[in-house]
């Protein structure tokens, strides 16, 4: 990984295969060397380097996590389409197609130009993303997850549990923030699972979103869930 810059640095993409992925900006951020004069990594909020994890349903497997970054473009849109395509399968959601909603990928360039306020970290199994975690920092003492997903083949592999994981250390001792929020569908059972079995509870005070479809003949609801973090270390 290395530090962000102002610098833009203009180089074409190749085009996106029609109906996988959204063509990609016209334009990259151009990051200095990653190194300092005391050879550290850079001062950056959230900054993780490159870590190297073991997971017992993965064993034999190269199992790296650290930033995302602008190369990472095509396996982070991968990774959203999948999951869409699991709801619709699974849940009979709507059809989405990625490729006709580049704006659904802003939060990657936000996360290199704005590491201050957004935080994108992934997983990767033998070099392909395997799941991601989209973070932002609000202006109250919070930390919002905006997105957690893996890659359908990797479902209970510990990917979802790692990243969520590390959210929370950056939460904590990072930002120094008082509690993390998300969002979840009252269908996606084994998120509820996840996150129930790590402290996560129901805001009472929101009102239950009718997200308008049903799942095996119950209503389907956008829950909004958060977690107490104990001050950092």
């Amino acid at each position: 990984m290395r530090a962000c810059s102002s610098v833009v640095e203009h180089r074409p993409y190749k085009t996106a295969v029609a109906g996988s992925i959204p063509a990609r900006p016209t334009h990259i951020l151009k990051m200095p060397d990653e190194q300092t004069e005391n050879n550290n990594p850079p001062e950056i909020p959230g900054y993780i380097g490159v870590r190297h994890l073991e997971l017992s349903k993965l064993e034999e497997r190269d199992i790296l996590m650290r930033n995302a970054e602008q190369e990472d473009y095509d396996g982070l849109a991968k990774v959203i389409q999948d999951v869409w395509d699991y709801r619709t399968r699974e849940w009979g959601s709507e059809k989405r197609d990625i490729s006709k909603t580049p704006t659904r990928m802003d939060f990657l360039e936000k996360s290199i130009s704005e590491p201050e306020k957004t935080i994108v970290l992934l997983i990767t199994v033998d070099g392909e993303v395997a799941g991601f975690v989209h973070l932002e920092k609000t202006d109250d003492d919070a930390i919002i997850i905006d997105t957690l997903f893996t890659l359908e083949k990797y479902y209970g592999t510990g990917i979802g549990y790692s990243l969520l994981s590390q959210a929370e250390d950056i939460a904590r001792n990072v930002f120094g923030a008082k509690e993390i929020r998300l969002g979840t569908h009252s269908c996606n059972k084994d998120a509820l699972k996840l996150y129930g079995r790590n402290g996560y509870e129901e805001l009472e005070t929101e009102e239950k979103k009718d997200e308008g479809f049903s799942v095996k003949g119950e209503k389907v609801y956008k829950l909004q869930l958060v977690k107490k973090l104990e001050p950092k270390n």
